[in-house]
């Protein structure tokens, strides 16, 4: 197992260990930090809220609680009319459960589906939607199926039929379907149109359709959410992660016909909802609307899209490069050592200053490249140097004069 360096502190784009060595970060702390670490305007927010001082609410209303929901609610163009705060991602994906749950009544409806390689985070409840083994107990897999119905991830047309044939099997007993639009756990991206299907199959059999925005939500992978891109308004959105870009913080965005199914009694838990956190969240949310911010996330980009194709156009057959917009994308190392690659890769980017993330999904060969948005053209070349180096030193690039051109000494 590889040694973690010990963080001594983290600001803007980079992280520092308590040796003093310093890492330019392609994690944004787990799709986190998207306005940087420790960033000047979230943290003037939060010392500003504690000389209020309020740094504790429960579950009771408080100002700034109700300018946040309105915000929030705006943020989301108004399809949704009801906002409940949890903490952390996988809380808001159980909320959401118990909400879907709730709705049905006695309908008879009694199913969850979601979709193969899922990650909906680490709980309980979230587990059971998950499709990541490691993440379960062996009670887990074996209980599963009398609350779940897990169908294939489609990314071919033919993939989507069957996934409509699979779907039509739960008409009369699905309460709703769980999707990430993006799969974090597979770099894999859902079509827009059978994102569309997906809605209208939903509408059609009195299923709710809950779409994931936690990794992918706050411009990460390109528009504001994912969803965006097909058009569709799902019953429910997940956010959390880049929320506040800093305190946990996470919320169910709810319709209209939902919302009498929620309420701060039924849903609130200790911690959610907490001032400080909705202090970040709000100066996040006015920073992610300033054209200053969108002209530079434009830019960088534009950018990050540069490192990626240049990656893609460099490495052999046995390194897949996964990009479809935004900052969001990353490597699949194949093959029976794909495991051992990734972990080796992992190890000499950090060696040589550059901080990513261990690798995840199923076989634990997929290592994602999510910096801030708000990284800088300079910081991405470095990066794309680092990675190059490290990818040629595996024997994973063309031996061409041409990529030995490209790195930078």
């Amino acid at each position: 197992m590889t040694k973690e360096p010990v963080w001594q502190k983290a600001k803007g784009e980079y992280i520092f260990d308590t040796t003093g060595k310093k890492y330019l970060d392609f994690t944004s702390g787990v799709m986190v930090t998207n306005l940087g670490h420790a960033n000047k305007i979230i943290t003037k927010a939060i010392v500003k809220n504690l000389q209020i001082p309020l740094i504790y609410g429960y579950r009771y209303p408080f100002l700034q609680k109700e300018k946040f929901e309105k915000e929030l609610l705006n943020f989301l163009d108004n399809k949704f009319s009801e906002i409940c705060l949890a903490t952390t991602g996988a809380e808001a994906v159980e909320d959401a459960m118990m909400i879907c749950a709730r709705s049905v009544g006695r309908t008879g409806r009694n199913l969850f589906v979601t979709f193969s390689n899922a990650y909906h985070g680490k709980t309980l409840g979230a587990s059971f939607l998950s499709g990541i083994d490691r993440y379960k107990s062996k009670i887990l897999n074996a209980n599963e199926s009398s609350l779940v119905r897990r169908i294939n991830y489609p990314v071919t047309t033919d993939e989507e039929k069957n996934v409509v044939k699979d779907l039509d099997r739960f008409s009369k007993k699905a309460i709703a379907v769980f999707v990430e639009c993006l799969q974090g756990s597979t770099l894999l991206k859902m079509n827009t149109d059978f994102l569309k299907d997906l809605r209208k199959w939903c509408t059609k059999n009195g299923a709710l359709l809950v779409v994931d925005e936690i990794q992918t939500g706050f411009y990460r992978v390109g528009p504001k959410f994912s969803y965006l891109e097909s058009g569709i308004v799902p019953d429910m959105v997940c956010l959390g992660k880049g929320l506040t870009s800093s305190l946990p913080l996470s919320v169910v965005a709810l319709n209209e016909k939902l919302a009498k199914f929620t309420s701060p009694e039924l849903d609130a838990s200790t911690h959610s909802g907490n001032p400080l956190s909705i202090a970040a969240s709000r100066a996040c949310l006015k920073e992610y609307q300033s054209q200053n911010f969108l002209k530079k996330l434009e830019i960088s980009s534009r950018n990050y899209g540069f490192m990626m194709k240049k990656i893609s156009n460099s490495v052999l057959k046995s390194v897949e490069v996964k990009y479809y917009g935004g900052l969001w994308g990353g490597l699949i190392f194949s093959g029976a050592d794909g495991q051992r690659k990734a972990l080796s890769f992992v190890n000499q980017c950090r060696k040589h200053g550059l901080f990513i993330p261990m690798p995840v999904g199923q076989k634990e060969n997929i290592v994602k490249f999510t910096p801030p948005l708000t990284i800088n053209k300079l910081q991405l070349d470095f990066a794309t140097n680092v990675i190059l180096r490290c990818l040629y030193s595996l024997k994973l690039l063309e031996s061409s004069g041409s990529v030995k051109n490209q790195l930078i000494s």
